[in-house]
């Protein structure tokens, strides 16, 4: 299954002098158990789109189906579809708002309508997932945590939900170095270790290298590339045209290919990298040993 979007358009305040049209006839799909990044500049849509997915805007135009299911049908059906998708939005620990951790993490669960003691599980299993210890953090309130830890609280009231989409806006905006090591981890061990799809919005690409097997670039409310990485990233110049840039490893090949090096293939983590220019440097050695 997956979630598809099919001729979407969305247009903010019509009909105004401050009409706005933020996504223009959009068809793609996002494939169930993958992790797709989404990357655009500012005001190229990525936010409108992935408000999508869960009914939180509806479209202008077009349709948006979660596993197949219509989500902006006035149904019980579609109001469980929407159900599926969990949405962490950018500096999610603005979303906190309860007396304590424990009880802003089982908000989500509770409204769901299940027992007090799946609650209680899930809500220790959120908690430990996200490295948040439940008797130290369980019954402080969320606003005495720090930056990092907010955004785990937060994240971790979503997890206890068990979505089978996970939509991440920016999700390592502004944390530190050490912050956002963390929480990159984390998003990769929940999608491995739990099967959850991610769809993350960053305009980091480096990131997107290390964590994507989908990459979606938008450009002023419309899809401009999308595809596997090592396909997409190919495309520095229409990155480039975006607003964005490929990542540097990517760039880096390119150079020494230009500049006259041998190397086969592309790489746009430093991991592949590397391996291609010593395979280049040992072809180069043997080479010249002849």
């Amino acid at each position: 299954m997956s979630i598809n979007l099919e001729n979407v358009s969305y247009v903010y305040m019509p009909g105004t002098p401050f009409e706005r049209q933020a996504l223009k006839n959009v068809s793609l799909e996002i494939p169930e158990g993958r992790i797709t990044a989404i990357a655009g500049h500012t005001g190229s849509g990525k936010s409108t789109l992935i408000q999508q997915l869960n009914g939180l805007l509806k479209p202008s135009d077009g349709v948006v189906e979660v596993d197949g299911i219509n989500i902006n049908e006035d149904t019980v059906t579609a109001r469980m579809a929407k159900r599926l998708v969990g949405m962490v939005f950018q500096y999610a620990e603005h979303q906190l708002f309860e007396e304590t951790v424990e009880k802003d993490i089982a908000f989500g669960p509770r409204n769901m309508g299940l027992s007090e003691e799946e609650i209680q599980a899930r809500v220790r299993e959120a908690m430990n997932f996200v490295n948040l210890d439940y008797d130290t953090y369980a019954k402080r309130s969320p606003f005495q945590l720090s930056g990092g830890q907010m955004r785990r609280a937060a994240i971790a009231g979503i997890i206890a939900m068990k979505p089978k989409y996970l939509v991440l806006d920016e999700p390592v905006a502004g944390l530190d170095p050490r912050g956002r090591e963390d929480l990159l981890r984390k998003i990769k061990a929940l999608h491995d270790k739990q099967g959850i799809t991610i769809i993350f919005i960053s305009h980091n690409m480096e990131d997107i290298a290390r964590l994507a097997d989908k990459v979606i670039i938008m450009k002023q409310g419309e899809l401009l590339l999308e595809g596997a990485p090592e396909e997409v990233f190919e495309e520095s110049e229409v990155i480039l045209s975006a607003g964005l840039m490929a990542p540097k490893m990517s760039l880096i090949i390119e150079s020494l290919k230009t500049a006259g090096m041998d190397i086969e293939g592309s790489a746009y983590t430093i991991q592949k990298g590397v391996s291609l220019i010593q395979d280049a440097l040992r072809r180069k050695e043997k080479c010249l040993q002849k």
